[in-house]
């Protein structure tokens, strides 16, 4: 279903395709391709009939790669920006045939950490990993021209869907949504 959280994810499609939503806009996920989906961004996949798809979803939050330094410049330029919805990154990326092979090659590897998950320091190959994933994915970043993440939004937004789950089965109408949300 339609959801958004402020982890960042990475959709990657082994095999076969899946449709993907995100802020409105539809993909066909196809295989061999990734999709981003920055923090706060509505999104949902879904499987098309009569298609088999495998694939793998990478979340992290971003803070588990910012520095606690008060002056970090990836913290000021790109993380924390992506964290706030000031800059996100295009789902569908449009680079260079080298640079896609590269990301790819970071996202297979960290789906392959998977089944090392009890090897003890393994957590710094997947740091180091997602530090080289959003190094090839920098070119992609864009600057948004309306912040998705705003602290007010976000909460309304979390309140309304859970509302809506909790009352799945009653008579759901727009304005009462509306009036829960705070918008007219």
């Amino acid at each position: 279903p339609m959801h958004w959280h402020e982890e960042m994810e990475i959709l990657y499609v082994e095999e076969g395709m899946l449709t993907l939503m995100v802020n409105g806009q539809k993909y066909t996920a196809e295989a061999g391709k990734f999709y981003v989906v920055s923090p706060g961004m509505i999104h949902a996949m879904e499987e098309i009939p009569g298609e088999h798809a495998v694939y793998y979803n990478i979340l992290f939050h971003l803070n588990f790669l910012m520095s606690k330094e008060d002056e970090d410049h990836l913290n000021e330029s790109m993380l924390q920006p992506l964290l706030l919805g000031t800059k996100h990154f295009q789902v569908e990326s449009f680079m260079s045939k080298e640079e896609k092979t590269e990301v790819l090659h970071t996202i297979k590897s960290l789906v392959s950490y998977r089944e090392q998950q009890e090897e003890e320091g393994i957590g710094f190959l997947v740091k180091s990993d997602l530090f080289r994933l959003l190094h090839g994915l920098r070119r992609t970043l864009l600057t948004s021209q309306e912040p998705m993440i705003a602290a007010g939004q976000m909460e309304r937004m979390k309140k309304l869907t859970n509302w809506l789950l909790e009352n799945v089965t009653e008579e759901i109408t727009l304005a009462s949504a509306a009036q829960l949300a705070g918008y007219s």
